[in-house]
């Protein structure tokens, strides 16, 4: 296969949606491209500033419509890495320039007929209905400058994919109803699903697993008012990694409902205000490593599993102002060594529904917070002195969220806000 020349670019204000997105700056355009449905040669067009890389575009009656360029063969003829599917002549062709919007019905198609591409907007864009992006595919789409806003109309996910990265983009939603609404959801089959430094507000779910086995991997993600969970399963079973995330006013972070618990990494994320347990699972998670997280103010459990699989890891958290416990799980005690120096204020029901299971564990008599009700989560001199002397200083880069070694400390070491980066987007 041959690897695009650069990423499928979108614009809204400067693009084409009969451009391939892929090319020279300026489009090479036409309207007698003609194919045979035995070959992957298409004739009749102008390769003036074409390479191989460069995408066509082929206005074809049917079936394909975009493909990469293997070679350019002479002046009016290239070889495509795909076969167009039918014998035709005369077709309206373009390769280069930039596409306008997603939800043009060959965009769409530029989703599925291409694989192992980036997908890149420069502009906002609205959608009507979910966009497909295929099985096996791994495809990214992304935001050129984090900026975007990805706005459904829809009651169903932005995005449908399998084994597919979405990045530096922000998803809303106009639809009142917003009931099935999510950022994505995982295609059937066993896929994984990348998120890196998105800002999903206002949604059902962040992401939702509807497949035999999904993996959801977060990265810097920021999820607010969201209806549901931030990561639910609704089918299947899941695994879930959060890594310095953001999720406030959500149902919780992950949620398994009932069916099979792979496991989950929760690393150095905020999770606050739940309405519901922040983590919660029917069965028996195969794996649950915590470290370095805050959970605070939640309406119910934190975390409400059961933990009695081999050795739970969970350490160095921070459980504060919550209802309910901070565990209410079954954890057999001979297999607790992984949990330790978690420091827990002021839970209404205590720390554990069955008792102290961990080693070194902080309680504290005061706020550690300088003001959660701001989104500041910096250690006081109060709670937080007692957390800084039970060595909670856990990362010696000053920058990196949470914990950090003194209270004056701020996110970008250098005079910026103390709010947390993610809540401030």
């Amino acid at each position: 296969m041959t690897a695009l020349s650069g990423p499928i670019l979108f614009n809204s204000s400067s693009g084409s949606d009969t451009n391939s997105g892929v090319g020279p700056a300026i489009a090479v355009t036409g309207t007698g491209a003609a194919t045979t449905a035995s070959s992957a040669v298409v004739t009749g067009i102008s390769t003036t500033g074409v390479s191989s890389g460069d995408l066509l575009f082929l206005q074809s009656s049917s079936g394909r419509r975009f493909s990469v360029i293997a070679s350019v063969d002479s002046s009016t003829q290239v070889t495509c890495d795909d076969v167009f599917d039918n014998t035709e002549s005369g077709r309206s062709w373009a390769i280069g320039g930039k596409r306008a919007t997603f939800d043009n019905a060959d965009s769409r198609t530029a989703f599925t007929d291409l694989t192992s591409v980036i997908i890149e907007t420069e502009t906002d864009q609205t959608i009507n209905s979910t966009i497909f992006l295929g099985q096996s595919l791994g495809n990214v789409v992304k935001g050129s400058d984090g900026t975007q806003v990805i706005t459904g109309t829809h009651n169903s996910p932005h995005f449908n994919g399998k084994n597919i990265s979405i990045a530096d983009m922000t998803f809303a939603t106009s639809n009142s109803t917003n009931t099935s609404t999510a950022a994505y959801q995982s295609y059937n089959g066993n896929n994984k699903m990348y998120a890196k430094n998105l800002t999903i507000d206002g949604l059902a779910y962040g992401g939702s697993s509807n497949a035999s086995a999904c993996s959801h991997l977060w990265y810097a993600c920021k999820a607010t008012n969201i209806t549901n969970y931030a990561i639910q399963r609704l089918s299947g079973n899941m695994y879930a990694e959060m890594t310095r995330c953001y999720v406030d006013t959500a149902s919780g972070a992950i949620d398994w409902g009932n069916g099979t618990n792979r496991g989950c990494r929760l690393h150095n994320n905020i999770i606050v205000n739940c309405s519901s347990n922040v983590l919660t699972a029917a069965p028996i998670p195969n794996e649950m490593v915590m470290y370095g997280n805050i959970f605070a103010n939640g309406a119910s459990n934190c975390i409400n599993v059961n933990a009695n699989n081999d050795k739970p890891q969970i350490a160095y958290n921070i459980f504060a102002s919550n209802s309910g416990y901070a565990f209410n799980s079954t954890i057999d005690p001979s297999k607790a060594s992984g949990i330790y120096s978690n420091a827990y204020y002021s839970n209404s029901s205590g720390n554990t529904s069955t008792g102290s299971v961990e080693s070194d564990a902080i309680t504290l008599t005061t706020d550690p917070f300088v003001s959660a009700s701001t989104g500041d989560f910096n250690l006081n001199a109060d709670g937080g002195s007692t957390l800084r002397a039970n060595n909670y200083a856990i990362n010696t880069d000053t920058s990196v969220y949470p914990f950090r070694q003194y209270v004056s400390d701020d996110f970008g070491g250098g005079g910026g806000a103390t709010v947390h980066p993610l809540r401030s987007n």
